[in-house]
């Protein structure tokens, strides 16, 4: 997957933004394939997220954790294919393609089934076990926004699951 990736500074590729590209890129898809439900999507809005990267790199490089304006990128490009694909479908039937397992294909369900926010913040806060300050930060919104927005989609995961509500515990 990341052969053809492998680049450096002599292919115009600067070195800081390879090593995020390397320690990023496979997380980056698959989360991307629990936002949009498939894995060739994906693969093409990471890389679409990345050729970003390197587009405004010489900015992008300035901040604290690059890595979370790649992610937050990847989040707003799969949010707006998301809407695109719903637009297209309705002119069109869906093409059904071959979708590598997730480890839980009734959790990855699921979570396709919620709203976009809410996907997006139990995604990252759920699956990627990242901090509700950061979830924030990737999503462009207050942290009061995530935990509402964790709130609601904890509680229609387990109503989709048939699970017993558990109490959130903010963190």
């Amino acid at each position: 997957m990341l052969q053809g990736w492998e680049v450096n500074v002599r292919d115009g590729v600067p070195a800081d933004l390879s090593l995020v590209f390397l320690s990023e890129y496979p997380r980056l898809v698959g989360t991307l394939y629990l936002m949009v439900g498939d894995f060739a999507s994906a693969e093409d809005l990471a890389q679409e997220t990345f050729l970003r990267a390197l587009r405004h790199w010489s900015k992008v490089a300035s901040y604290d954790q690059p890595a979370l304006w790649i992610r937050r990128v990847g989040f707003n490009l799969a949010l707006n294919a998301k809407r695109d694909r719903r637009r297209i479908r309705e002119v069109m039937p869906e093409e059904q393609g071959v979708q590598p397992q997730f480890n839980d294909p009734e959790i990855a369900h699921a979570l396709r089934a919620l709203p976009a926010q809410q996907r997006a913040a139990a995604i990252l806060c759920l699956v990627e076990d990242r901090p509700v300050a950061e979830v924030a930060g990737i999503l462009a919104c207050a942290e009061s926004t995530v935990r509402v927005h964790l709130h609601r989609a904890r509680k229609r995961l387990c109503r989709i699951l048939g699970e017993p509500e558990a109490s959130d515990v903010s963190r």
